[in-house]
């Protein structure tokens, strides 16, 4: 299976698969010595993959002209090829990257205000997140637009203190 059958013609690799079976596949593919395809790919969809971060790591690496990455519903929860802070790693690896959606990752990603920290670095990155919401931690707020919107309970003013 070469490069051609796996990228669409505008250089689109989409690896949401519900039995997680392609993302190995497709990262195994872009790691082997040798491989020149990752070069090619613009948009990458990693909604809900299962990779350790370490292979996440390693899979940008071999795409360094990536534009849009998607890594929604990213959730690990072990220790093994953990990195110690993946959505800066992000940033430095893929220097043209325009668009980064990380909604719903939160759990994984807000380690240590990583999700700010990523905002305040990044002025000119469109970015799309998720966090817990200060008030009700049971709730969730998004980012969009570059401004954080109010939980649904803190919108309708229903939240109280």
């Amino acid at each position: 299976m070469g490069c051609s059958s796996k990228l669409s013609p505008m250089g689109e690799v989409d690896l949401y698969n519900r039995y997680n079976m392609k993302e190995f596949q497709m990262y195994k593919h872009l790691t082997k010595p040798g491989t020149v395809c990752g070069k090619y790919i613009r948009k990458l969809n990693m909604d809900g993959v299962l990779l350790w971060p370490i292979c996440i790591v390693k899979m940008l690496q071999a795409c360094p002209n990536i534009q849009e990455l998607s890594m929604a519903s990213y959730h690990y929860y072990d220790e093994r090829g953990d990195v110690r802070d993946l959505l800066s790693n992000i940033s430095h690896l893929l220097p043209n990257l325009q668009k980064l959606d990380i909604r719903f990752s939160q759990d994984y990603f807000d380690k240590n205000n990583s999700i700010e920290k990523l905002i305040e670095s990044n002025k000119n990155l469109q970015i799309t997140a998720t966090r817990r919401c200060k008030k009700n931690n049971n709730y969730i707020e998004h980012y969009q637009d570059r401004k954080w919107l109010d939980c649904r309970i803190c919108k309708t003013g229903r939240y109280s203190e």
